[in-house]
């Protein structure tokens, strides 16, 4: 997976076709990202050349903004070479999916660095907001997030 080849992904199509032919290396690294309970980074800048990332991220700022069946499919493909590369990019594209919903500023700020953004996020928020000078003050407790080790 350590090639920096430039791949094409501006279609869906594109990113499935680069993610069938990835599946090799996802199982040849599978063991190892397992033993270290974590994505090695080869793995991830093996996923984002494929376009793996950039399956949800809205199409104004590049993005491919498709359908819930492309990133079941995007999940599956991954899964059949490493599970836990399939969950992180499965996690960060619902939380690139979210992230269409906020507003035009905070998209912008995210995607800044193009629409390959890794998007952690807890799907169950178990904390409070309350307004104080200058913002909000957030308490709570939140369980481990996915892709939180590679996300922005």
């Amino acid at each position: 997976m350590t090639t920096t080849e430039a791949l094409p992904i501006a279609t869906a199509t594109d990113v499935l076709t680069n993610l069938r032919a990835l599946v090799p290396d996802l199982k040849a690294g599978a063991a190892e990202n397992e033993k270290a309970r974590r994505l090695s980074e080869d793995t991830v800048a093996a996923l984002r050349r494929s376009g793996a990332f950039r399956v949800a991220a809205p199409a104004k700022f590049g993005g491919l903004e498709t359908d819930l069946r492309t990133m079941l499919d995007v999940s599956a493909i991954i899964a059949e070479g490493d599970a836990g590369a399939s969950w992180v990019t499965t996690l960060s594209n619902v939380n690139n999916w979210a992230a269409g919903l906020y507003s035009n500023e905070a998209q912008a700020e995210i995607y800044a660095n193009g629409p390959d953004a890794i998007i952690a996020g807890v799907v169950t928020p178990g904390g409070t907001a309350r307004k104080v000078e200058g913002g909000y003050r957030l308490t709570g407790t939140w369980p481990y997030a996915s892709a939180s080790l590679h996300s922005e």
